[in-house]
């Protein structure tokens, strides 16, 4: 290896140790003006290698933004050509001026995308990984019919793997691996014998329909209305938490509802007064025809 191939092998070296120690921050940390810039270590800036920019992976270090912001507040949504934006710029910033005003300017767009969601306090909300047995049994399911989708499956996918082991077949989709939920392919028409979302879209619908995050809470109203219509006749969409407020609208003649309780957690009592019903269930929408 040449000694200036050395030198940025080196620097990426150095540089990816800097961005695992970034990666263990809060997402309120980044926001808070209190905190101040993203520091750097030293040695990092003292080996600042110009040469490194022409290996980045612009389109690599997009996904893992997002997905860490995601792994950090499950609420937010995130606009992958915004941030691939912010890191097209960071890099021209970088070898204009070098790393730390880069990152300056990085963080601050960073902060106005997370800031236009969220006025107030930034708080982080993370996502948790759950065992497909624990998933089923929350979801009143005994047994799962393929063709099935997990919609927010997770980052390790846990259920799809479990039911693939079983021999049934699924798939899984989730923001985390670059999937789009809104996205109707997803979905299709009659396509589904089984849909399962445990603590993913409708915790998301919640969320915005009562945050009255108007567009929003019509896009994840949409997609609940997709969903129902990919499933096939007499398959059934399984989630938790409940949405009350949509299942009673939905035809009594197309679809039957079933409501199973769950066991109360710290804070659902809190939930419940704030929205002013009961959403601590686990609802499976048959489709009957």
């Amino acid at each position: 290896m040449r000694e200036d191939e050395h030198g940025t092998a080196r620097f990426g070296e150095l540089f990816a140790a800097q961005a695992l120690r970034w990666s263990q921050r809060s997402l309120a940390e980044l926001c808070d003006p209190g905190v101040g810039p993203v520091l750097w270590d030293p040695a990092v800036v003292g080996g600042w290698d110009p040469a490194w920019l022409a290996s980045v992976d612009i389109d690599a270090w997009v996904r893992e933004i997002i997905k860490w912001v995601y792994g950090r507040q499950q609420f937010l949504n995130m606009d992958p050509g915004a941030v691939r934006e912010a890191v097209v710029r960071a890099v021209g910033a970088a070898a204009q001026a070098g790393p730390v005003v880069a990152m300056q300017g990085f963080q601050r767009a960073m902060v106005a995308m997370v800031r236009a969601q969220v006025p107030g306090r930034v708080v982080d909300v993370v996502c948790g990984e759950y065992s497909a047995q624990l998933q089923l049994k929350l979801l009143g399911l005994s047994e799962v019919r393929g063709p099935a989708l997990d919609v927010g499956c997770g980052e390790q996918r846990l259920l799809v793997t479990a039911l693939r082991a079983g021999g049934v077949e699924a798939v899984g989709i989730d923001r985390v691996h670059g999937d789009d939920w809104f996205d109707v392919k997803n979905y299709g028409s009659e396509r589904w014998a089984t849909v399962v979302s445990h603590h993913a879209l409708s915790l998301h619908f919640l969320h915005h329909h009562f945050n009255k995050s108007g567009a929003m809470a019509m896009a994840y109203a949409r997609t609940y209305m997709e969903i129902l219509r990919s499933l096939r006749s007499g398959g059934v969409f399984a989630y938790a938490p409940g949405l009350p407020f949509i299942e009673g609208m939905l035809p009594a003649g197309e679809y039957r509802v079933v409501r199973q309780a769950v066991a109360m957690e710290a804070g659902d009592s809190a939930l419940r007064a704030a929205i002013g019903m009961d959403v601590e269930y686990a609802a499976q929408v048959w489709r009957l025809r």
